[in-house]
């Protein structure tokens, strides 16, 4: 009979793609501690947060985070521009999640076989315009309700799965 796993006894992946991911002006304490979360489950090396100010101390975020903000590096940008730039000369694919006239649905992603920057954005507004333009590509998550967008947590959480899962194919 399967029991289900603890902590301890979980096994862990490993991969020799690196994943860093890049927040647009996300402000929810919530998000913030979902996407800690998430950056430790995906195996993500670094969380770059732009626009945004970050408070560690919130219980919202601790609480949600579930003690991820300590384990995942991660640093705060004024400029998302720049560090886009950076990662693009440190050999990243800067890869978008937004929905765009001309994103690809994210169930046609492949990874590009290189590092990966994934870029998500503001729980209101999505990606700049100028961020989308900085792009090498752009992804969107196929919706089948009436609404528009969907949390970004979420959004990522389906996107660093994608990315991934695209690895072994």
């Amino acid at each position: 009979m399967s029991s289900q796993l603890s902590h301890g006894n979980t096994p862990q992946s490993s991969s020799e793609i690196r994943i860093i991911l890049v927040a647009e002006g996300i402000h929810s304490p919530a998000n913030i501690g979902s996407l800690f979360r998430l950056a430790d489950a995906f195996g993500i090396e670094r969380i770059i947060f732009t626009n945004a100010k970050i408070d560690l101390g919130s219980s919202r975020l601790r609480k949600t985070a579930r003690s991820t903000e300590i384990k995942v590096p991660h640093n705060v940008s004024d400029n998302i521009l720049i560090e886009a730039e950076n990662l693009k000369g440190d050999g990243f694919e800067l890869v978008g999640l937004e929905i765009t006239s001309e994103s690809i649905s994210i169930d046609q992603m492949k990874l590009p076989g290189k590092n990966v920057a994934l870029f998500v954005g503001n729980e209101k507004y999505g990606l700049s315009d100028s961020v989308i333009a900085a792009m090498d590509s752009v992804y969107h998550i196929n919706r089948y309700g009436d609404n528009s967008s969907m949390n970004v947590s979420h959004a990522a959480a389906i996107a660093m799965y994608c990315l991934r899962s695209s690895q072994n194919k």
